[in-house]
């Protein structure tokens, strides 16, 4: 939708001299390298930072894109020889020691023990489920329903659980966990515990993906101010950006192969993907 409804600016602008010319002819015939290479490294970045955010908590979506910070102030200074105060080197150190403490737990998988709460009987799973405190989840399978004034899903649901626990045969009665549907236990014990490790080294990797996904972000915006710093024409910022997401566009498609694969998906599945991505933007249930 992007890139249509740039050069639908671009095109009569350009041809027309629309907004006093604001695209001129020297600027629609310059070389377009600078774009595609603004193209290419900004693929590689939205591509990257996408498939991370697939398996990073929110927190961390937030804190690891800062790495930018220190990352930019090193390749500023070795390919433009910038300098920075004092202060502004402190203002890095700080992002690196922020990012280096939230990581810490996940390089020595060294976590405080969580608890969840897991239904006795499958048939309670969902209930169960909703509750995050201990007391909340003890509470399932108290014969006696106190009543709120405010008579939310809650109350329904208490309500509900406490006359199944009654009726069905296949939950839990008083001489089985004290009438109890639900106990709070470790994840550790809910869970396999390889499968936490494993999911621990998975956010792991996508947090490193996505430090690195900061070095072509800011090689593009290094590149951006060094290519057209220098132009004597002033670039109309909707010509560079859809000039730029075009090449980031068709830069797409190939890179969609090693991101398939990383994910699972054959070369040879990515056309059915893509064309169900796209009845998924469209509104089509595509889930048979």
């Amino acid at each position: 939708i992007y890139v249509p409804l740039c050069f639908m600016y671009i095109i009569p602008v350009s041809r027309l001299g629309l907004f006093n010319n604001s695209i001129p002819n020297e600027v629609t015939m310059m070389s377009k390298r600078p774009f595609v290479i603004m193209g290419l490294l900004d693929c590689i970045t939205c591509m990257l930072l996408t498939f991370s955010a697939v398996y990073l908590p929110g927190s961390l979506l937030i804190l690891l894109p800062q790495a930018a910070i220190p990352i930019s102030m090193f390749f500023s200074n070795r390919i433009k020889g910038d300098t920075y105060a004092r202060y502004q080197y402190f203002g890095a150190l700080v992002v690196i020691m922020g990012i280096l403490v939230v990581l810490e737990p996940l390089v020595t998988q060294r976590h405080a023990e969580e608890f969840t709460c897991v239904a006795y009987n499958d048939e309670f799973c969902a209930a169960c489920g909703e509750e995050s405190t201990e007391e909340g989840c003890l509470s399932y399978g108290e014969t006696t329903i106190t009543t709120e004034l405010d008579w939310n899903w809650k109350t329904n649901l208490h309500a509900y659980v406490a006359e199944s626990s009654k009726s069905s045969s296949s939950a839990t009665n008083a001489n089985d966990h004290d009438g109890a549907l639900c106990q709070w236990v470790s994840s550790a014990s809910a869970d396999d515990s390889s499968s936490s490790s494993d999911s621990t080294s998975t956010i792991l990797i996508w947090s490193i993906v996505t430090i690195l996904a900061c070095i072509p972000m800011t090689l593009s915006s290094i590149y951006k101010e060094m290519a057209l710093s220098g132009s004597e024409t002033q670039i109309d910022p909707i010509f560079l950006n859809g000039w730029v997401a075009w090449y980031q566009f068709l830069f797409s498609f190939p890179l969609t192969i090693p991101a398939g694969m990383a994910t699972g998906i054959l070369p040879s599945e990515l056309p059915a993907n893509i064309w169900d991505g796209i009845k998924c933007y469209l509104g089509i249930s595509t889930i048979t």
